[in-house]
Formats: C-alpha cells, sequence, structure tokens
C-alpha cells in the first residue's frame, strides 16, 4: 500500500509521459543537476575534471570527482 501511495505522490510532481517530451523538466531540483551537467561539459571543454565556479553558491567546486549525482549524465 505504501508503494501505491508513494506512485500516485511522485507521478502528480513528476509526470511520466514528460520523459518523452523535448520540454525540460523544470520540477524538483531539475535545475541544479542541469547546472552540475553544464559544469561538467564545460570543465571537460577545458581539459580537467574539477573546476571551481565562483559565482554559484560562494564558490563552488564543480566536476565529476566532487559531483557525484552527475557522473553519469556528465561523461
Amino acid at each position: 500500500m505504501t508503494l501505491v501511495v508513494q506512485a500516485v505522490l511522485v507521478s502528480v510532481t513528476f509526470p511520466i509521459g514528460e520523459l518523452f517530451t523535448d520540454r525540460p523538466l523544470w520540477l524538483n531540483d531539475h535545475a541544479f543537476h542541469l547546472y552540475q551537467m553544464k559544469v561538467g561539459r564545460e570543465l571537460a571543454r577545458a581539459g580537467t575534471l574539477i573546476g571551481y565556479d565562483p559565482a554559484f553558491a560562494g564558490g563552488y567546486a564543480g566536476g565529476l570527482p566532487d559531483n557525484p549525482s552527475a557522473r553519469f549524465p556528465t561523461l
């Protein structure tokens, strides 16, 4: 029963049909994960795996070693 309730609540905030559209998902923490992937891409272009963003969060250390949630999407 708990899994059914959880599935219903998640389906309200994260509709499955949205996965198959070109529209970005601006729900939950999508913007933060998108930022992490873009930081990883820019660091890869610069030829490094770790970097520092002074404009975000008072100096965010980004990159593959410091970013476990975006390692796969960044690669």
